[in-house]
């Protein structure tokens, strides 16, 4: 094969792999398009999507694909067979002034949801924003694109971008490379890093000017290692926030005093996020006048640090930073405005931090002391392991206001959420708890129906005697398995103590045929269970049992004596 030849079927094959990556594509949106989020379906088409287009990328390095009009080009060539039918994806990029999409390598798959999420949003017919916009906002590494300029309309300032941002409070850290956005986001970074490498640069080169001082180098050097970039950056945002009074130019800080708030939580640098809430807040109290539209401005970049999208902003952040300062965040969430709660109870939905998760538990408990209503509510949500963590907080949170919402929690259909309100009702004394218990000895878990059984044991609860004395006189007791027999059993005999005496004589004086049937282990289980017991009835009757006829009965009774000897009762 020539040279040429090996070129063109090489060129082919790329195109034939690009063709069914697109097609892919496709159907991952289709499938986000046609089913609900909690469908497994779309799972699948991601997944398949992703690993036919990692490989691509080990292998090839990168995937551009050139959207014009209704048709996606992968190096000049059209990637759809029929190429006079219109692509939707490839008319929406165009639409929206979007000329190239790159996937380079190292792509993650949580990145590659997200942008499908965003393609979906922006193709959807209630979408308020281009694509764009909504992939400018967004934090994509390894997905990339470039846009077009179309006159005037493409050289309009990216403030106009932003503002719309903000209006959605959908911060995001996303860049297009060779877009106007990108040309004033990249800007910005390099400012960014000139506090760092481009300022050591420019300290080296004045020290190397310096007359041979090493003393004053050495001060030098001191004041630029103890220089608060943030700090200064924080001070100098809001002073122009305090002097600013032109309704467009008082917008246009307010805006970059929120960008200055999103780089930090992406950054995890909390404490300085909050020095910046807190300023924001100040000037929101501080009395004087203010033009009405500044007015409404400041209080909304004050309620944003609170928002949906900043908090999703903030677990991102803790997700990708396991080893930050927790406490620093816990005095940043504590400081912010608003009924924080609801959103507190949303971050615990995507927090895979466990430490991070802890944290918003325990601030949970404290706020909810207050709110102990709003921490109920976290039971209403339909993921399970957020309803638990909301059980956990009420019994943390613990008192007699805790049970209305324990008692949601002890109906929830989730088992672990059933669970942890048993634990958190075994913490709260008080006639509402043993209520709650009592209505849990009817669980469909056996492991939780005896958890409930002990703890009402313990407290000895008179009504509950009542309903274990009529549970183990059922006829159905006897089919109950071994185990939880003998904890019934054992529990009427520390309710009760000498007066379930009439019911044990009617289950072990009875004539049993064969010790070893259902009849004859619910006995031998009966005796064993006076070992709980440390009346002198109950002592005077495992006497008389030791003189009985059935050898396992008198050996059961001498076991159970002797507990009773040695420990007092309560064996």
């Amino acid at each position: 094969m020539t040279e040429a030849a090996a070129g063109v079927t090489q060129e082919s094959a790329e195109l034939a792999r690009a063709r069914v990556l697109v097609d892919f594509l496709h159907q991952a949106l289709r499938a986000l398009q046609l089913y609900p989020r909690a469908s497994p379906v779309p799972g699948e088409f991601k997944k398949k999507l992703f690993d036919e287009l990692a490989g691509f990328l080990s292998e090839r390095g990168a995937l551009t694909l050139r959207a014009e009009g209704g048709a996606f080009l992968h190096d000049g060539q059209p990637v759809r067979k029929d190429a006079g039918v219109q692509d939707t994806l490839a008319a929406a990029l165009s639409r929206d002034g979007i000329r190239t999409l790159s996937f380079l390598p190292g792509l993650r798959f949580a990145e590659l949801e997200l942008f499908l999420d965003i393609i979906r949003k922006g193709l959807s017919a209630d979408g308020n924003d281009d694509l764009s916009t909504l992939l400018w906002e967004a934090p994509l590494d390894r997905i990339a694109y470039t846009t077009a300029r179309r006159g005037s309309q493409g050289d309009s300032p990216a403030l106009a971008r932003r503002s719309r941002a903000r209006a959605a409070q959908t911060p995001g850290t996303g860049a297009s490379p060779g877009s106007p956005d990108v040309v004033e986001k990249e800007s910005h970074a390099e400012q960014d890093a000139g506090a760092a490498a481009g300022g050591a640069a420019l300290l080296d080169a004045d020290l190397a000017r310096l007359p041979g001082d090493e003393a004053q180098a050495e001060e030098y050097r001191r004041e630029a290692s103890s220089f608060d970039y943030e700090g200064t950056l924080t001070s100098i945002l809001l002073d122009i926030l305090a002097c600013e009074e032109e309704p467009s130019g008082f917008g246009e800080a307010c805006i970059l005093v929120e960008d200055a708030y999103d780089r930090f939580i992406s950054a995890a640098d909390f404490d300085s996020a909050r020095r910046l809430a807190e300023g924001i807040a100040g000037l929101d109290a501080a009395p004087g006048p203010r033009p009405g539209d500044c007015a409404a401005q400041l209080k909304k970049s004050c309620l944003r640090a609170a928002g949906r999208a900043s908090i999703e902003l903030l677990c991102r952040a803790l997700n990708e930073h396991p080893d930050c300062d927790l406490e620093a965040c816990r005095r940043l969430l504590t400081g912010l405005p608003g009924d924080l709660i609801p959103r507190l109870f949303e971050a615990l939905a995507v927090l895979e931090n466990y430490p991070a998760r802890m944290m918003v538990c325990d601030l949970l408990v404290s706020l909810g002391a207050e709110r102990i209503e709003a921490v109920g509510d976290g039971l209403l949500d339909e993921r399970w392991f957020v309803a638990r963590n909301a059980a956990m907080v009420l019994g943390r949170i613990g008192g007699p206001l805790a049970c209305p919402g324990l008692e949601r929690a002890s109906k929830h259909r989730g088992e672990a959420v059933r669970r942890e309100a048993v634990a958190a009702l075994t913490r709260i004394e008080g006639a509402d708890s043993s209520r709650l218990l009592r209505g849990m000895l009817g669980d469909a878990s056996r492991d939780l129906r005896l958890q409930a059984l002990v703890e009402l044991s313990a407290r000895r609860d008179a009504f509950t005697g009542l309903l274990v004395e009529k549970k183990v006189q059922e006829p159905g007791f006897l089919r109950v398995d071994g185990e939880e027999q003998r904890r019934w059993l054992s529990a009427l005999t520390r309710i009760k103590g000498d007066e379930a005496l009439p019911v044990f004589r009617g289950l072990i004086d009875r004539w049993v045929v064969f010790n070893r049937s259902a009849a004859g282990r619910l006995r031998l289980r009966a005796v064993t269970a006076l070992a709980e017991g440390d009346g002198p009835q109950t002592a005077a009757y495992l006497a008389e049992l030791s003189r009985a006829r059935s050898r396992r009965v008198r050996e059961a009774a001498e076991y159970s004596a002797v507990k009773v000897r040695n420990h007092g009762g309560r064996a």
